[in-house]
């Protein structure tokens, strides 16, 4: 997958900004799909959360299959778990940018100072530095989502492929693994593909998660590695984490964080493609911003009402410190019908009240 994922460690490649959003394709009520300016008619909204961030989901080109099967009008589709799935993808993203602009910010005060070091035959130095507070904040996030993705892996194919209630597989993908996958209802090609995945990178993800939940924090071997500029921060992971023992953990293998992130990804959107591909589930498609409505109850009652708000940002402007920030907002609004039988609920494009501004940095309060 050529992505913003790939080539990290050759050169700081542009990332796209969790925060920098494109308006709305469509808006998604669970299984209807709504034009803007809409009326329909209604007695009671199904509920879609969709704390994920589809526009990064987008951006990424990851999981392609799982945005077609949200859009499917099957009632067995297990929408819950998908969207907790890619609830933890977007989380897993954010921290990407977020580790990777921290160490992109920390390789040019490190630059300040080249030219006095004189750096060792492999090239790398410890480092310290207040600019990697967020990296370190980070890690243990994405892995922690990492390791929840995986697990939902599993139960979400048993539900979508609708086998056997009664060999559910349990929430933890290490203890399926160790049943044997085939005991939960899949076949031999799928259980094949999880064997393949959890020795490649599952495995080794759940023990460092572990290591950091149980033992011992992930950061303490941190490394300028200076091969050529700008170099690049290295946070080293323990080569056999699975021995539990921090005292005894080895470094050899160089196994640094981010990368472990970055290929976790994609190895996951990998056995994600391969498994739907292998049952049927070849289609792709966008994701599409969503909103839960469920709280809005009977719709019976005639009144009217705004149900719901969703809002995107189109584009930002940084100056003097300001930033302003353009949005496209639609509304979900329960209306009284115009005549016996009509639409009860609209869909409409918003206009601001008034212009959006935030200040990018904080500036103390005067005295008085």
């Amino acid at each position: 997958m050529e992505s913003w994922l790939s080539g990290r460690k050759q050169q700081f490649t542009k990332l796209p900004s969790p925060y920098r959003l494109q308006g709305f394709e469509s808006l998604t009520l669970r299984r209807l799909e709504l034009a803007r300016d809409t009326m329909f008619r209604a007695s009671f909204l199904y509920d879609k959360h969709m704390y994920y961030n589809p526009h990064l989901l987008n951006q990424t080109e990851i999981f392609p299959n799982l945005a077609a099967i949200l859009n499917t009008n099957d009632g067995s589709v297990p929408v819950d778990e998908i969207e907790e799935f890619l609830y933890r993808t977007s989380s897993v993203i954010v921290s990407h940018g977020l580790i990777y602009q921290s160490e992109k910010d920390t390789a040019p005060r490190i630059g300040a100072y080249i030219n006095q070091l004189e750096f060792p035959e492999n090239k790398r130095i410890a480092i310290s530095s207040d600019s990697l507070t967020l990296v370190y904040s980070q890690i243990p996030l994405a892995i922690g989502s990492l390791v929840c993705m995986q697990n939902l892996m599993l139960p979400i194919f048993h539900k979508l492929f609708k086998l056997d209630k009664s060999s559910f597989p349990p929430s933890s993908l290490s203890d399926a693994m160790k049943s044997g996958i085939e005991n939960y209802g899949f076949n031999q090609t799928i259980s094949d593909l999880f064997k393949s995945y959890w020795q490649d990178n599952g495995k080794y993800l759940r023990d460092v998660r572990n290591i950091d939940q149980h033992f011992k924090y992930l950061i303490t071997n941190t490394f300028f590695e200076y091969k050529s500029a700008p170099g690049v921060v290295l946070i080293l992971l323990p080569d056999n984490p699975e021995i539990k023992s921090p005292s005894k953990f080895t470094y050899e293998n160089s196994n640094d964080a981010h990368d472990l992130i970055i290929k976790s990804i994609e190895v996951m959107n990998d056995l994600v493609s391969k498994v739907l591909s292998h049952a049927g589930y070849t289609q792709k498609a966008k994701f599409t911003a969503a909103i839960g409505l469920t709280h809005a109850g009977d719709l019976t009652k005639e009144e009217e009402r705004t149900l719901g708000l969703m809002i995107s940002t189109t584009s930002e402007k940084v100056s003097n410190g300001v930033r302003k920030v353009e949005l496209d907002a639609m509304e979900m609004k329960q209306v009284i019908p115009k005549e016996k039988g009509g639409g009860n609920v609209s869909v409409r494009k918003l206009l601001p009240d008034k212009e959006v501004v935030a200040r990018d940095t904080i500036e103390p309060e005067s005295e008085e």
